[in-house]
């Protein structure tokens, strides 16, 4: 802990002032140093299947994508997001306590890797999947296992592997599933638990993947694929002990055997320390003798910190940190006395307005945020050969209010038709016909690098403003324009499908001259010549802003 790793350089007050605060900032350099230590276990990267659940942020999953990487998933939803983040299905495992049998068949009729431990969708498997393109593997639960050295109240939220565990199929069991079992098994999957403390558990752990192995390959499996899961603990105070990764590496490619490909679902220890959270000091407030420094984050986004009571280091913009002992406690805004991010510190020199860094915030935190005193959630930075802006801050209308509606559909509840002449008298005329002589020109557009497009457009309507549809022709076109300059093309050669778009209004969109920005993502997928993009959106004044989701 006494490196100051990646983000000992930063300089807080300048992305404070720029990006706003707080602010999710990832060290993509940190995030492929990590990668490339567990592929020397691996032998690839392609092997390295990251739990989304750890951290589904964009950001970070586009750089575990883009470093070769694969996926462990728990539902469709992150299925969706490790697809949108560049990831092939050949990469992506499904792995959940419990696993939908239409989600199951998706992932084996397109390649991916089903892990799985409910013999009621084994046999449903059997019974009605159509075609087997991709692998089945079993999550094990051994018959031999060693914890943690240091148990606590939070371990035991974290234990997997505990001997009665509603995750993984008993070891002595594995006998009679086989005199049954009619689908071919590739792989077998174990997983120890989370901030495991000790290499024990994961020689054991090995121990017992060679074999089931032996034993699935003496009833005529081809067992090629062993997962030691994840579960690799990483310190987040100088207090902490933990294995090191080549430590870890050395170690598990000691027992390693010929004739298998090895995997491996690290969590903290592949973006644990790759990912902070910038805060800000917004009061400091005397009370009996302690100092509270109340700053701008707390449980909405670190709830595993304020919750479960587990402290991170805080890097100040001085680049010293913040003591682990005191009289004076640093706090979140939230109104509960639990939002609490260090109890014990000393905040001598600290004032109003400092932005501080809660280091090592890439694993379990972003993906346990939530929005407790109505907070939305902060943009995102990654520090790579330069800084980009991945991801906006979420606004009220894409938190609070988009999802909900107010409706309350009574059973029996009789029906009554609107009279044609009541519906000609209630709608919009602008909407209904005026709408077509709307139109536009855009006066010109220029190129701001790979990735920004600026554009100057002149509209007219009839409505006096630019209402939203007139917007959606405006802009869209424009998005088009210029994803399709972005890749070289000289025309509009191919179909452009919208896939969603996402639009805000927060002021008045006047007809005439109007600026606009338009901002391109890398590709999140390509296959062959078309490519699957983000275009983020925004008028000068900030008037109207949005994503569009292309595919080309």
């Amino acid at each position: 802990m006494t490196n100051f790793h990646w983000y000992g350089k930063l300089d807080l007050n300048s992305l404070s002032k720029e990006f706003g605060s707080p602010l999710w900032i990832v060290g993509e350099k940190q995030i492929i140093h990590n990668v490339s230590q567990f592929a020397c276990f691996t032998g690839l990267p392609s092997r390295i299947l990251f739990p989304v659940k750890c951290n589904p942020a964009p950001a970070v999953l586009e750089i575990i994508s883009n470093a070769g990487c694969g996926a462990d998933c728990a539902n469709l939803q992150e299925i969706n997001l490790a697809l949108l983040a560049g990831i092939p299905w050949s990469r992506i495992a499904y792995n959940s306590p419990y696993q939908d049998y239409n989600t199951a068949r998706i992932v084996l009729e397109n390649g991916g890797i089903l892990v799985c431990d409910d013999r009621l969708l084994i046999k449903n498997l059997e019974a009605n999947l159509p075609k087997l393109n991709g692998q089945i593997w079993l999550r094990i639960n051994p018959e031999v296992r060693s914890g943690y050295l240091n148990s606590d109240e939070n371990t035991a939220l974290m234990s997997h592997g505990e001997g009665s565990s509603k995750f993984g199929i008993p070891e002595e069991e594995i006998p009679q599933l086989l005199e049954s079992l009619k689908l071919p098994v590739t792989g077998i999957h174990l997983h120890v638990g989370t901030q495991m403390d000790n290499l024990q558990a994961f020689v054991t752990a090995m121990n017992a993947l060679h074999r089931v192995a032996d034993k699935l390959i003496d009833a005529g499996h081809k067992i090629r694929h062993l997962d030691l899961g994840g579960g690799l603990g990483i310190a987040f105070t100088e207090e902490d002990d933990f294995p090191h990764l080549p430590q870890w590496v050395r170690k598990m490619n000691s027992i390693k055997k010929d004739g298998f490909d090895y995997y491996a679902e690290p969590g903290h220890a592949l973006v644990g320390n790759a990912v902070g959270l910038l805060v800000t000091v917004n009061t400091l407030k005397p009370s009996r003798g302690r100092m509270w420094a109340v700053c701008d984050a707390g449980t909405d986004l670190l709830a595993k910190v304020t919750l479960l009571k587990w402290p991170h280091r805080v890097l100040k913009s001085d680049r010293q940190y913040l003591p682990m002992k005191g009289n004076d406690a640093l706090a979140g805004p939230l109104c509960f006395a639990g939002d609490t991010l260090l109890h014990a510190t000393d905040l001598s020199g600290v004032q109003v307005g400092d932005n501080l860094l809660i280091t090592h915030a890439g694993a379990y935190t972003h993906a346990l945020s939530n929005s407790f005193n109505g907070r939305t959630a902060p943009s995102w930075i990654v520090i790579g050969d330069e800084v980009k802006q991945t991801t906006l801050a979420e606004t009220n209308f894409s938190r609070h209010f988009i999802h909900h509606h107010r409706w309350n559909v009574a059973e029996n509840q009789e029906t009554v038709e609107i009279p044609e002449e009541v519906i000609q008298a209630l709608q919009s005329p602008y909407l209904h016909k005026q709408i077509q002589n709307d139109s536009y020109e855009v006066i010109s557009m220029r190129s701001c690098g790979s990735h920004h497009y600026q554009a100057t457009v002149e509209i007219h309507s009839g409505a006096g403003f630019v209402s939203m549809p007139t917007a959606t022709r405006v802009i869209g076109n424009l998005c088009i324009v210029a994803i399709l300059h972005k890749h070289g093309l000289k025309s509009k050669d191919r179909p452009v499908m919208g896939k969603k778009m996402q639009m805000e209004y927060f002021g008045f969109f006047p007809t005439g001259t109007t600026e606009i920005k338009i901002y391109l993502s890398d590709e999140i997928r390509k296959e062959g010549q078309h490519w699957l993009m983000v275009a983020t959106f925004e008028t000068n004044d900030g008037s109207c802003k949005g994503d569009f989701v292309i595919n080309a």
